[in-house]
């Protein structure tokens, strides 16, 4: 979300609506992450291309990382590096 430029107070709502994909298409979701939310349609579009992510977690590790989705981006680095050793020991 940090990426995308969504406000830190608008995480857990966004997270909500999120949640969603389980029930919801993503142009649903969408929808709602713009009227209701407030997110603009570039911020939805940088969601959706990580919600997109699914895998088995080394796969998809990988493919975070072939990706270069966080690529120039401190935290997004850290993240790859803590999911890494995550899975390491699970």
């Amino acid at each position: 979300m940090e990426l995308a430029g969504c406000e830190k107070r608008k995480f857990k709502s966004i997270c909500s609506s999120i949640d969603k994909l389980d029930k919801e298409p993503w142009e649903k979701v969408r929808h709602e992450l713009i009227v209701m939310k407030g997110l603009n349609e570039q911020q939805t579009d940088i969601l959706e291309r990580f919600v997109a992510y699914k895998g088995e977690p080394w796969a998809l590790l990988r493919k975070l990382q072939e990706d270069k989705v966080f690529e120039g981006h401190k935290n997004g680095s850290e993240t790859l590096k803590e999911m890494e050793l995550l899975f390491t020991y699970l």
